[in-house]
């Protein structure tokens, strides 16, 4: 997983047992959306699920903010080097594919949307007209989440604070540098960084997690627990504690 460098072994052993049985739908769909690449969701070792990506992947309304985050994320990752470019070299981020991934302008522009306006003279102005966007078209993707979940806590996560003022751009900068290890592979999302390890390691952590920033609980578990590994694992618990086991077995409805 990808977790901060103060992690140990011990840690990731403590978070399986604190939220074993979990689901991953939840943090599949936030890493899809905040831009996280896809190579992680293609390592069976990470959380976040392939199938997911791939299904997220025909949602335009899903594909347009995963690409505003991943254009907003390398600019703030790459702010002094871009800005150096642009001005040294007179060009613009549509000239810098080894920074900016040519195939999320390529992906904006086919689903119908620019973010590089010919009055935005500062590199801040691309960040704030993205942020403009991001707000307007977020609520978009309420529907790929549960009702049961708060959409608000999300939603949240996406919306840069102060993000249509260049000073709120250069405060979430500032933030994001000085804590990049703590956030989610390191994707800008708008939180109070602390060191809580991977926080797209389940859909328990996270929505437990979620909700504390809030200073809210989460409480309905069962929405985010995997019946079929729970129940396995009581079995197999059962097992473990019990001298003598007799086991009968319906055949025609096993699991194998």
């Amino acid at each position: 997983m990808n977790t901060p460098a103060t992690s140990n072994s011990a840690d990731y052993s403590g978070e399986q047992i604190a939220y074993k049985d979990s689901t991953y739908e939840l943090v599949s769909k936030v890493a899809f959306l905040i831009g996280v690449p896809q190579r992680i969701f293609e390592n069976e070792h990470e959380a976040p699920q392939l199938d997911v990506f791939n299904r997220l992947s025909k949602d335009k309304n899903a594909r347009i903010i995963r690409n505003l985050c991943i254009i907003r994320t390398s600019i703030e990752r790459n702010f002094k080097k871009i800005n150096d470019i642009m001005r040294t070299d007179y060009r613009g981020l549509l000239s810098m594919p080894e920074i900016i991934p040519s195939e999320c302008i390529q992906q904006l522009s086919e689903d119908g949307i620019s973010f590089i306006k010919k009055s935005s003279t500062k590199l801040c102005h691309h960040i704030i007209e993205i942020n403009r966007i991001v707000s307007d078209r977020i609520n978009n993707c309420k529907s790929l989440f549960p009702i049961w979940i708060n959409w608000s806590y999300v939603k949240e996560l996406f919306i840069m604070p102060n993000g249509f003022a260049e000073g709120g751009t250069r405060d979430a900068a500032s933030i994001y540098y000085a804590n990049l290890q703590c956030y989610p592979y390191q994707m800008y999302i708008n939180w109070k960084p602390m060191d809580e390890g991977n926080i797209l390691f389940n859909d328990k952590k996270f929505v437990t997690l979620l909700y504390q920033w809030h200073h809210d609980v989460f409480t309905e578990y069962s929405r985010v627990s995997d019946a079929g590994a729970f129940v396995k694992n009581n079995i197999y618990d059962f097992i473990n504690d019990s001298q003598k086991t007799v086991v009968v077995v319906d055949c025609e409805n096993s699991d194998p």
